[in-house]
């Protein structure tokens, strides 16, 4: 195999044509194709795919756009929150405001990484964690109720930032209420259908904090009616998304990116860069 991915044009030779019918190119995801002890992984921004075949093998070439902030190291941390692990993802430059990736209760931070969460958000400039909540991926359950966490967490790891959350679902048990108590270090909030919105509502309507909810047209999981309540408490914007489940974002993550994107170019200053 070889190739430089400082150049624009990247050549693959792959000694099982075979390989083809799992080979694809998508916009958004990096495709891994993995052949014994060999593994290549083919850039998100990968396109124009061309294919030459050759006697015993193929040439698999792929034009790709400069590397970018995109490429940078997505890292695997654990550190003991009270006496038990939390395992978190973390790419970027640090700055003063970052970018917090919240889950739902069937996923853990390597979602964001699968479906290229984490990389749009360095490509763009900004610093990224990911956490595995507690009892979730990599991180032990806490004795820290779940209303504490949060704040416990970011007041040990990271006391100085401040951050805008992303929070899917279960994980609105854990970001509602740092929204409601401690929103100085909430700099934008996107709640993706999250949980436990009735139990924070007086709370959230005194506070002020840039959000954006977002919710699936089609959620069978909590009411579509409750993006309204929540956006109305936080003086927010509202996106609902016609024909969309529950976890809408893992279908549609074009559409996801580009308005996490936008929101957070608003929402962090420009000296949280």
């Amino acid at each position: 195999m070889a190739g430089s991915m400082n150049d624009s044009l990247v050549q693959y030779s792959l000694w099982d044509c075979r390989c083809l019918s799992s080979l694809a190119v998508e916009s958004e995801r990096a495709v891994t194709y993995r052949r014994r002890d060999v593994g290549l992984t083919l850039s998100p921004r990968a396109f124009a795919l061309r294919v030459t075949f050759g006697i015993g093998g193929c040439l698999v070439l792929l034009h790709t756009t400069a590397p970018t902030a995109a490429q940078t190291p997505i890292v695997s941390h654990n550190a003991v929150v009270d006496g038990t692990t939390l395992h978190y993802l973390e790419a970027g430059a640090p700055k003063s405001t970052s970018v917090l990736l919240l889950h739902g209760g069937r996923f853990t931070s390597e979602t964001w990484r699968t479906l290229g969460t984490i990389a749009s958000l360095v490509n763009a400039g900004h610093h990224v964690v990911a956490l595995d909540l507690p009892g979730y991926g990599d991180s032990e359950a806490s004795t820290i109720p779940r209303n504490d966490y949060l704040h416990h967490a970011l007041e040990m790891l990271w006391p100085t930032s401040r951050f805008l959350m992303v929070s899917p679902s279960m994980s609105g048990g854990f970001s509602l209420p740092l929204v409601a108590r401690h929103p100085e270090r909430v700099a934008g909030y996107i709640p993706i259908a999250p949980v436990g919105i009735n139990d924070h509502l007086e709370a959230l309507m005194r506070v002020d904090v840039p959000t954006l909810v977002m919710w699936g047209g089609d959620d069978q999981v909590i009411p579509v009616s409750q993006a309204n309540i929540l956006a109305q408490a936080l003086n927010g914007e509202t996106v609902i998304l016609t024909g969309a489940r529950h976890a809408w974002y893992l279908d549609r993550p074009e559409e996801f990116h580009r308005m996490l994107l936008d929101f957070v170019a608003k929402a962090i200053p420009v000296g949280g860069r």
